[in-house]
């Protein structure tokens, strides 16, 4: 059974009619298109997956606490090991991968070899990990709700 009551919902300075249907315990939203909502904020070709891959020097001990410094401060911005020099980390959009691959350019170490390989949430999706011969699953990308 449908109500006639209509949910607003503030976007871009302007509502938008959402109309609410109610029947017995089931509530549905049924969303409308609208020219003032954005549905591709959450796309998988926005969402970014961010790996910094490294071979750093540890002959001296500058040189290992350059290597320690330098994955502290990975691990600090919220990077997660996937391999011993291998890091990732999830980014909600290509903007913020932006801001992730500038703080590592400005930690990066005075020798050795650094790459940053910025790639989407779909291109991640279609990587296989094995350990051994049995297959791992994917890291999951964290949930996520935006609001406006």
């Amino acid at each position: 059974m449908v109500y006639g009551v209509y949910l607003y919902l503030y976007s871009l300075y302007l509502y938008t009619p959402i109309p609410y249907t109610h029947n017995c315990n089931l509530s549905i939203l049924l969303w409308v298109k609208s020219p003032y909502m954005n549905f591709e904020r959450l796309n998988a070709y926005r969402i970014m997956w961010l790996i910094v891959y490294f071979d750093l020097p540890t002959e001296t001990a500058k040189d290992r606490k350059n290597y320690a410094k330098f994955r502290k401060q990975l691990r600090e911005d919220g990077f997660t090991m996937l391999q011993f020099s291998v890091y990732i980390r999830h980014c909600p959009s290509a903007e913020n991968a932006d801001v992730h691959q500038k703080r590592v350019e400005k930690i990066l170490p005075p020798a050795g070899n650094v790459g940053i390989l910025r790639i989407t949430d779909k291109q991640y999706g279609n990587i296989v990990n094995f350990w051994g011969r049995k297959e791992q699953p994917l890291e999951q990308a964290p949930q996520q709700l935006e609001l406006f």
